[in-house]
């Protein structure tokens, strides 16, 4: 691997806003910025960081704070990076600003498969870009309450329009054209009726213009099955959001023995995107210093990489993560105490060894060019 950090093409300072969220937020992403910072120091990269500075009550105003906070970062061509949020502000900043799709990578740590609790040779071979339909379905829908004499009754109304369809689609193809040209499409297609059968008529017609991509269909229940049982079959998993949201933090705590470990992004249509993780706010935790800073870390790699197109930077962090673990460093969540090669260590000292490594990896690139 190459670490040629210091030869970077000089640029202008890119736009990064901060959203230090809530819970253990405030922690991990200062982890995941000193990790950025190092990136600045030991390089020639510049990012000019602006911090969101309102409040997070849950209130109308608070929701408008940020939709501002969004729309200047997005003004200035910046990128989101944000710790975890309050779901329905979440949801409502999707809705608003478009991200209509998430990524996610889900594949093994090999530093962390003592943890898993999947078989070595089956996680070792999980190589997954799962594609989450980000911004429509039933966490996104119209919801209504009837409670009226004997009579209560909730309910939810949601749709999907062909065009959102196709344009997923095309993200799911054209993604796979870099890969292994497979997309599996999770749907529960037997039950949805028409909402099943235009997803897979959409699908089907836009795999026209890829045809070297191969598409396959499955139920998400099924598919869940078939990727533990025959992971080497699967690259690219689009799937609807809740179906997603549970895959995404499943099959992250089998490959990892923990979620916190694993980032994602959201994209609209032009590039703007948010990198976040994919866990809660962990609110149990706030303050106690035990948390993983691994999948905050592991999100701004995937910022460097994906919108910042810079993936020396971003893999000198993967590096970095990877060498932290192979000593036998954990946070609380990985850890295990019958391991005799596990080190428990909290939030911050996470973050020191791994930008330890960080220097360590460059030093050694230096003296060996």
């Amino acid at each position: 691997m190459e670490m040629t950090v210091k030869q970077s093409k000089k640029m202008e300072a890119k736009t990064v806003g901060i959203i230090k969220g809530e819970g253990i937020g405030p922690d991990i992403i200062d982890a995941a910025l000193a990790c950025l910072q190092e990136i600045e120091r030991i390089g020639e990269a510049k990012f000019n960081f602006i911090s969101y500075e309102g409040s997070f009550d849950y209130s109308s105003q608070t929701y408008l704070q940020l939709k501002h906070f969004y729309n200047s970062i997005k003004k200035h061509k910046g990128v989101i990076f944000r710790a975890s949020l309050y779901a329905p502000l979440v949801y409502q900043l999707r809705r608003d600003f478009n991200f209509f799709y998430k990524l996610v990578f889900l594949r093994s740590i090999p530093e962390l498969l003592d943890v898993s609790p999947l078989k070595k040779e089956v996680a070792e071979k999980v190589d997954i870009l799962l594609i989450r339909d980000n911004n429509c379905g039933p966490y996104h829908g119209e919801f209504w309450l009837k409670n009226e004499s004997n009579i209560h009754e909730v309910g939810c109304t949601f749709k999907y329009t062909q065009s959102h369809i196709m344009n997923i689609a095309n993200v799911a193809f054209s993604l796979s054209m870099s890969r292994d040209r497979r997309v599996h499409l999770f749907i529960k297609n037997a039950v949805l009726g028409e909402i099943g059968e235009l997803w897979i008529e959409t699908f089907q017609k836009v795999n026209q213009n890829y045809p070297d991509v191969n598409l396959e269909i499955l139920s998400p229940d099924v598919g869940a099955a078939e990727i533990i049982l025959s992971p080497q079959n699967f690259d690219v998993v689009l799937a609807l959001d809740v179906e997603a949201d549970i895959l995404s933090d499943q099959l992250a705590a089998l490959l990892c023995g923990s979620r916190g470990v694993t980032a994602s992004a959201n994209f609209d249509s032009n590039g703007f995107a948010s990198y976040q993780t994919i866990h809660g706010t962990g609110k149990s935790l706030e303050t106690k210093d035990i948390a993983s800073p691994i999948a905050m870390i592991e999100a701004a790699a995937m910022l460097l990489e994906l919108s910042l197109r810079m993936p020396k930077e971003a893999n000198l962090i993967h590096e970095a993560v990877r060498e932290v673990l192979a000593k036998g460093y954990r946070t609380e969540d990985i850890f295990r105490g019958n391991y005799p090669n596990h080190k428990k260590v909290k939030t911050q000292e996470m973050k020191q060894l791994i930008i330890q490594e960080m220097r360590k990896l460059v030093e050694k690139q230096n003296v060996s060019a």
